[in-house]
């Protein structure tokens, strides 16, 4: 009996669906030019992680606002225990750009991380001409 105590507990914390684990998610930032000029009308995309057929879902979307701000709040569905965001570089907005270079929580990155369910976490873009 106790050790199914335990488990029940484990499982709870750990983001299996129990009412202790916070799923709402936000992720916020700005997204500019290479002369570092906001960005309006710009789509941001939370995409689900992991394996199976639902990675790289689109499970949200934002657009950048006048001064390039955006900001999406997500209470993630379960069986997400991760999620990306990124630029929508098929959108007509965003046709005269390459790529992107992404800074999380103000630090340069390497392409995309990981932003774990439960998160606030800053992520501006600096996009690229072509």
């Amino acid at each position: 009996m106790c050790f199914l105590s335990i488990i029940f507990v484990v499982s709870t914390i750990s983001g299996c669906g129990g009412p202790l684990f916070k799923r709402t998610t936000t992720v916020y930032g700005k997204v500019f030019d290479n002369n570092h000029q906001p960005l309006d009308s710009i789509p941001i995309f939370m995409l689900s992680l992991g394996i199976g057929k639902h990675a790289g879902t689109p499970i949200a979307e934002a657009y950048t606002d006048k001064e390039g701000n955006y900001r999406i709040v997500l209470d993630v569905p379960r069986g997400y225990s991760s999620v990306v965001v990124e630029v929508n570089f098929n959108a007509e907005r965003t046709e005269k750009f390459k790529q992107s270079i992404t800074y999380v929580n103000g630090v340069k990155a390497l392409g995309y991380g990981s932003i774990g369910v439960g998160d606030k976490v800053n992520y501006d873009f600096e996009l690229q001409s072509k």
